[in-house]
């Protein structure tokens, strides 16, 4: 086996040297063939160590697998490795692999769609290096590479940007509502079209959120949010709400109110409050997504009782 395909995984290749060897990949069939045969042997390592995980990770991945087919996300699965490679951290067990979109015709030639289903999550590395996590229920459009004068993806939903320096090149998120434009930093993009805000939080670096009405520059440690009402921008305080890069999800001093709606967009299921008395009860805590919602309201409600019903039939959690 090719040594350059174990340093892939255990992160030992620079970004530049990624990028080349998935492009020689792509042209090398039998290269090809090894690269998914250890990413796979990964999958199943990692899948085998707990029996509960194992388990979940195979309905995960399953269902997973099901809904890039009805999102026509690609045709022919692993006949041409893209540019990019994809890699899916499902929430039983952490299985690897890698997603690879076929195009099919012209106009879609340069464009990889990937939609990221309710409690899972992926990182993908673009041509350019920019690395991205994909927060779960979120739909990112890029192209393989980038051409012109700028980098421009879309983006509904969350994700997390690294994003490689260019100065001749600055990099663009747009969204339903504004567009962030950057030349190289660290930062994250919520937006959720259920939850009718959007949201910007830049860690490292310098953004410029640019809206209908105005543009904003902001600083490290500062958030903006946006809805059409009012535009805010806010100290970031809690740097642990970007731990869902990692399968993690945090409240700090949360209302159960904001930690559920977070819930219903990472699970994709309505959550139903009765007692309205509960809405204000604060939280704080972390819970591996993994877990599942059923798990962790199980764990809210020790700290706040409630009654908890599901609807499997029409994917309703009612709470009272």
């Amino acid at each position: 086996m090719d040594n350059r395909i174990a340093n892939y995984f255990e992160g030992k290749m620079s970004v530049s040297e990624r990028i080349a060897f998935l492009r020689e990949t792509e042209k090398d069939d039998n290269l090809k063939k090894e690269f998914i045969n250890y990413r796979n042997m990964l999958g199943l390592i990692a899948l085998a160590d707990k029996d509960n995980d194992r388990i979940e990770g195979r309905q995960s991945y399953n269902k997973f697998r099901k809904d890039q087919v009805r999102q026509v996300m690609y045709r022919k699965f692993l006949q041409v490795l893209s540019y990019a490679a994809v890699i899916a951290l499902l929430v039983g067990g952490t299985y690897f692999f890698t997603l690879n979109i076929q195009k099919s015709d012209i106009v879609d030639l340069a464009q990889n769609k990937i939609y990221v289903p309710a409690g899972q999550r992926a990182n993908i590395l673009l041509s350019d290096g920019t690395e991205v996590w994909i927060n779960a229920n979120t739909t990112i459009i890029y192209p393989s590479v980038f051409s012109g004068s700028e980098r421009n993806i879309k983006l509904s939903g969350e994700a997390f940007f690294k994003v490689a320096h260019n100065e001749k090149k600055p990099f663009i998120v747009s969204t339903d509502n504004l567009d962030v434009k950057v030349l190289g930093t660290t930062f994250d993009v919520s937006a959720y079209k259920e939850s009718g805000q959007t949201s910007v939080s830049l860690l490292e670096g310098s953004v410029k959120v640019q809206m209908d009405d105005k543009d904003v520059i902001l600083s490290p440690k500062e958030v903006l949010y946006y809805d059409k009402e009012k535009t805010v921008v806010e100290k970031l305080d809690n740097e642990n709400n970007f731990s869902w890069r990692y399968g993690i999800l945090t409240f700090e001093d949360e209302s159960l109110f904001e930690i559920l709606k977070k819930l219903e967009l990472c699970f994709h299921v309505e959550i139903i409050i009765k007692n309205s008395k509960l809405n204000q009860k604060t939280f704080t805590g972390k819970f591996r997504q993994r877990d599942g919602i059923m798990d962790i309201l199980k764990i809210l409600q020790r700290v706040h009782p409630f009654k908890i019903e599901r609807d499997e039939l029409n994917n309703v959690i009612i709470i009272e």
